[in-house]
């Protein structure tokens, strides 16, 4: 690579430093290439210990250099086992077999790296230096630039990052100091994830410049969101965003994503004009067109609720609709256990508490708060809960007012036996954040009131095979605003 030596021996690698000196590392003497395979080591090993073995010495003479020995050290190593290189997740999404199962994999094991690392204590000039980094890309994009067109595009792009960055300012530095800041990834494009033992495994962490790797945790996700836009697969990267953050609980720190995926986009646009041979324009770039897109193009907008009796696919048809829409979903069976301090799946043995009235209201007050910040941010909102009273609804639909934003409601609907059928067999797999029985069924049965003719209703039959519910989803998510760009 441009900064390292990889050498492959049979099942395993070991992969040396080059003796450089750049802006953004230092591998100059044979000490600070020994911390940096060290630090290598050590960050990978977090997500990836079947991957990274040890740091190893090279020994011998320059003649006859040796892995391993006791003679004087020449350089450093970091050893490493091999895999196969079609698990890559780049390689899975060129293939088209990069599915919903290997990303709601990769939102938990990133989700998971983020709650497990402490919170970091900003530097005084923290910001400063985040926006120095990236309107450094676009210093470099202006020089790589070849001619007035392609130079007017990436001034476009720089005056949309500064507008966003005066906009979300005080957003980032607010996060700062609440404890968003953590030691990350810092290059989570897909060649650096693979599928090893049904799970995804992150590897080749940034170890060479921690200022690129202890950053918000949304920037460390935007990377992989982008390169899945990069793919073609926009739909799984509004997947994967919102699997994180219903992990994290971290909805609002996706009003900074369009930023952040902005940004890695043209760093990915950087480094793939770097390592051309012969040098095309910015516009032969799929990544400059995808900065483009991600900062320009039109998106769906709006408040979009849910409604529906437990078991009436609400999740399956919102699910689909946050892949098409490209939006932000918060779901109240995940939101109201997160108040009482529990997980999606968590299970209570004082359900009164968590379902009293008290508990409701609170959840509610909750996704409307929620709801709100997002919208005044300008993201496509989807609110996935039953909204069975006329009260909750009209709540939603007053945020949506406020922010003069559209607002429509999505009535899920199926045959009173289907709903017992489904809700009997989710109980019995307990894969699912909803806590609702038939008999909690039976109730609602007893206090649904109707939809007032003021609201915009937008009915969904889902007792049909899973083809045909994506169809109508699809049908329904061009009726919401889809702009189209987000589907696989």
């Amino acid at each position: 690579t441009h900064v390292s030596s990889i050498l492959l021996v049979g099942q395993y690698a070991y992969k040396l430093k080059k003796p450089l000196k750049l802006p953004f590392l230092d591998f100059s003497t044979l000490a600070q290439r020994q911390v940096s395979c060290e630090a290598e080591l050590a960050i990978n090993r977090r997500t990836a210990p079947e991957i990274y073995l040890e740091v190893i010495a090279i020994t011998g003479s320059p003649d006859a250099p040796e892995i391993g020995g006791n003679g004087p050290v020449l350089d450093w190593a970091v050893h490493m086992r091999r895999f196969d290189q079609q698990a890559l997740f780049s390689s899975l999404a060129q293939r088209r077999l990069l599915t919903a199962t290997h990303v709601d994999s990769l939102a938990d094991t990133l989700a998971r790296l983020h709650l497990d690392q402490p919170a970091l204590a900003p530097a005084p000039d923290h910001l400063q230096q985040t926006r120095q980094w990236m309107l450094g890309n676009f210093d470099e994009l202006q020089a790589m630039a070849a001619n007035a067109p392609e130079r007017q595009a990436v001034t476009q792009l720089r005056d949309w990052f500064m507008g966003q960055w005066q906009r979300h300012q005080n957003l980032m530095d607010r996060r700062s100091r609440e404890g968003w800041l953590r030691d990350g990834h810092g290059d989570l494009h897909l060649a650096n994830i693979a599928w090893m033992d049904g799970r995804a495994t992150l590897f080749d962490a940034l170890e060479f410049n921690a200022e690129l790797r202890q950053i918000d945790v949304v920037r460390d996700l935007a990377f992989a969101f982008m390169d899945l836009h990069a793919h073609g697969l926009g739909g799984l990267a509004w997947r994967l965003v919102n699997a994180w953050a219903d992990a994290t609980g971290d909805h609002a720190g996706l009003l900074l994503l369009p930023l952040f995926a902005v940004e890695r986009a043209c760093v990915r646009a950087k480094v793939a004009w770097l390592s051309q041979t012969s040098h095309h324009g910015l516009f032969d770039s799929r990544h400059f067109a995808l900065a483009q897109r991600l900062a320009l193009a039109p998106r769906a907008s709006g408040l979009f609720i849910t409604m529906g009796l437990s078991g009436s696919g609400k999740s399956t048809v919102s699910q689909q609709l946050l892949q098409e829409l490209g939006a932000v979903r918060l779901r109240s069976d995940v939101e109201r256990k997160r108040l009482h301090g529990l997980a999606a799946l968590d299970r209570t043995p004082t359900p009164q508490q968590l379902y009293s009235e008290e508990a409701t209201r609170r959840t509610f007050l909750h996704l409307q708060h929620q709801a709100a910040t997002l919208l005044a941010g300008g993201q496509c909102v989807l609110v996935d809960a039953a909204f069975l009273r006329h009260r909750e609804r009209q709540s939603m639909q007053a945020v949506a007012q406020a922010q003069e934003a559209a607002f429509g409601v999505v009535h899920c609907l199926a045959p009173t036996a289907v709903l017992r059928q489904r809700l009997t067999h989710r109980a019995q797999s307990g894969h699912d954040a909803s806590d609702a029985t038939v008999s909690v069924l039976e109730q609602q049965l007893g206090f649904m009131e109707p939809l007032a003719n003021d609201m915009p209703v937008h009915e969904v039959d889902t007792d049909c095979g899973p083809d045909e519910l994506n169809r109508r989803c699809r049908q329904l998510a061009s009726a919401l605003g889809a702009p189209g760009f987000t589907s696989d």
